[in-house]
């Protein structure tokens, strides 16, 4: 049968990689797509195409109903061509509704469209050069990235209709997409290497159910899709192509040593091309036996060593303490080179912003700490001052012994930078205690009124200052009643609240995809967990089965405890027979063994899954908890921060203004119930509407007519 008389067109999936694609000759995967019509991967012109692209991210799915299609640049720092580069496809608007229908029949009830988007560069890339005729309409669905693999995988199965329409379905995505990892020109990252090529195993043996729950069965997931935003359109194209699709890989190569461009078929009959392209060099080979053989040997089940069953234990360990950490640190402000450089590759974990491993510049580094002492040199111009000048100072320096053991040390940083001292640090502390004779040091006293110039300037400028004030705030008095004034207060009443609320909306949405984003991760870490757990047990149900296969060899007692003992000579003639009953009883122990493990490993994994919303929960209880005890806390912690400051040091006192040294000092109560309320943010004018107002005959001014 030739593909060209089948009924209905297969699915794909694309990995379409970076956008230097459209114009690189040098990446193998541009001559794989502009080879696309030629060597009919697909036989026959699609009447429409609708591609699901891993650069459209939604809450719901959504379509594009557009009448003409635009294409989106959503990359930046790239050659300008990418930017002139034009794909002028036509809309496919009918196309829109009908995956909309299809949709809302398969069982999703919210299905959004979209008047304005046009098309990425996830989907006009590879068309770019599959259809460069740009003649054929294009459609557009988003992925929902909070959602997993399953919901994509029933998308896919919803549009499977579209295939018997003429309608070609493909996922534009990335086989692996790490774009935190550090290049590799020498070779292919293990970890990247790993998961394509189980990839390839899961789909070509028809293991689908470990591609939909990759994040359990693959190895390194989170490694090569930190995001499974570039995973889930292989989910849909191998939803459309149904339950009992062949997958053929259709191509295959690597750009950085950790960007896989593998390229898969979908289709309801048997595979029977592979092209390979090596050095933009197209081949063409048939392999039929091969895939035959292929999934003979992956129906065959095969029982996972002891050595195996712990890497995959490790491998999940690790995958969990992935997850912990970025549950730890949701924001992502203390990873720092991680990809780069491994796990903690900085040295032991840094709290906020993580410098960066290979930095040696110096220029970088902090100033060394110096010990400044109270003498300055100041060396102006570059110009090294004369030895006479030198001579003179020591001569001071020795006719007074108290400033001589305040200087040595400037001496000797002025002596460092003629470059005339080599000694080292210790030789000079031993030279400067040898020579210097103990002195006390005088803390030195700056006059302050010596000058009386200085005093009444002072004064003027205290006068003038307090004067300037006085006069803003009668003019404050004078307009405050003004409507212009008013007005004013309104509008920025107004600017204040709408900042308030656009602040407490941004507060909220940012909350709302963070405890999205953590119910996310709780999940996929249980899930990792149980995964775990089940490895574990297999581990023990392995060892379990090698001992009691040993004890099938010998002779137990039906006293308890069992006593195992073993003839000397054999009770039966016929070995065989006797080995073969051992082995039938072993297989039934076995089974019923087997069956046991399995069903407690369900309840294993419903418990962990179960034990998500519980955590979740808690999680949202300690949270509003902290808020509204920060409150709360913060007027008795400044109460007590007071009453601990009034006990070790003394209420606060202040002079009498106008009043002489004889005076004593008073508290200065209501100077720190001043600082008290503007820390708490307390309304100054709500506190004088309580105070008592001064009685009419009353002529003497208030506090805030006194004027010093």
């Amino acid at each position: 049968m030739c593909f060209s008389e089948l009924m209905e067109l297969d699915a794909f999936f694309i990995s379409h990689g970076s956008p230097l694609l459209s114009v690189d000759d040098s990446l193998p995967a541009r001559p794989f797509l502009k080879s696309w019509q030629r060597l009919k991967v697909l036989p026959r012109k699609p009447s429409s195409i609708l591609v699901i692209s891993a650069h459209w991210e939604t809450d719901v799915p959504t379509v594009n109903v557009l009448d003409r299609n635009s294409l989106i640049y959503d990359f930046n720092n790239f050659p300008r061509p990418l930017y002139e580069l034009e794909y002028p496809a036509p809309a496919a608007p009918k196309l829109a509704r009908r995956v909309k229908e299809l949709l809302l029949e398969g069982g999703f009830p919210d299905v959004a469209e979209d008047n304005s988007r046009g098309l990425d560069h996830g989907v006009w890339v590879p068309l770019l050069l599959m259809y460069p005729e740009a003649d054929i309409p294009v459609c557009q669905l988003s992925i929902q990235t909070h959602l997993d693999g399953a919901h994509h995988y029933n998308m896919g199965k919803a549009l499977a209709p579209l295939r018997k329409e003429n309608v070609l379905i493909f996922g534009s995505g990335s086989a692996t997409h790490n774009l935190r990892a550090p290049p590799r020109r020498d070779g292919i990252h293990q970890w990247a290497l790993d998961f394509d090529e189980w990839l390839e195993d899961s789909l070509l043996n028809g293991r689908h159910d470990d591609v939909i729950h990759y994040e359990e069965k693959a190895p390194h997931a989170l490694m090569n899709h930190p995001e499974p935003d570039h995973f889930y359109p292989l989910h849909v194209a191998l939803g459309a192509a149904g339950p009992a699709a062949k997958a053929e890989l259709i191509h295959r190569s690597w750009e950085d040593g950790s960007l896989s461009y593998s390229s898969f078929r979908f289709s309801t009959v048997r595979p029977a091309r592979i092209y390979v392209f090596l050095e933009a060099e197209v081949v063409e080979t048939t392999d039929e036996e091969g895939f035959l053989i292929g999934s003979v040997m992956g129906a065959a089940a095969v029982e996972k060593t002891a050595e195996e069953l712990r890497k995959e234990i490790d491998e999940l360990q690790r995958q969990q303490w992935e997850i912990t950490e970025r549950l730890r640190d949701p924001r992502g402000i203390r990873r720092g080179g991680l990809a780069a450089n491994g796990v903690r590759g900085n040295g032991p974990r840094q709290r906020g912003v993580v410098r960066p491993a290979d930095r040696i510049d110096p220029e970088d580094e902090p100033a060394a700490k110096r010990r400044l002492s109270s003498a300055v040199v100041k060396v102006g111009d570059g110009v090294v001052a004369e030895a006479a000048e030198e001579k003179e100072a020591n001569e001071d320096l020795a006719a007074d012994g108290g400033a001589i053991a305040e200087n040595v040390n400037d001496r000797t940083s002025f002596q460092l930078q003629r470059g005339g001292l080599r000694r080292s640090a210790s030789q000079r502390i031993r030279t400067a205690d040898a020579e210097i004779p103990a002195s006390e040091h005088l803390p030195r006293v700056l006059p302050k009124n010596e000058d009386p110039s200085l005093v009444k300037r002072n004064r003027r400028m205290l006068g003038q200052l307090l004067g300037t004030l006085e006069k803003f705030r009668q003019e404050d008095r004078s307009l405050s009643s003004s409507d212009a004034f008013m007005r004013r207060s309104d509008s920025l009443k107004r600017a204040e609240e709408r900042a308030r609320e656009e602040s407490e909306r941004l507060r909220l949405q940012e909350r709302e995809q963070l405890a999205e984003k953590r119910r996310r991760d709780l999940t996929l870490r249980a899930r990792v967990a149980a995964k775990a757990e089940e490895k574990k047990l297999e581990l023990l149900f392995l060892q379990w089965t090698e001992h009691h296969k040993k004890l099938c060899n010998f002779l137990r007692t039906k006293a308890q405890p069992s006593i195992f003992y073993q003839p000397v000579k054999p009770l039966e003639e016929d070995v065989a027979l006797s080995e073969q009953q051992k082995e039938q009883a072993f297989q039934e122990w076995k089974s019923a063994r087997r069956e046991e493990l399995s069903e407690y490993q369900k309840q294993i994994g419903d418990q962990y899954i179960a034990n998500v919303e519980a955590e979740l929960e808690r999680w949202r209880n300690a949270r509003n908890a902290r808020k509204s005890n920060n409150l709360m806390n913060l007027q008795e912690t400044m109460d007590k921060e007071l009453e601990t400051h009034r006990l070790e040091h003394g209420p606060k006192t202040r002079k009498i203004p106008g009043g002489t040294e004889d005076d004593e000092d008073v508290e200065d109560i209501a100077g720190e119930d001043d600082m008290m309320d503007d820390v708490l943010g307390v309304d100054d004018s709500n506190r004088r509407a309580d105070d008592p107002k001064p009685e009419v005959g009353n002529s003497s001014p208030g506090p805030e007519e006194d004027v010093q």
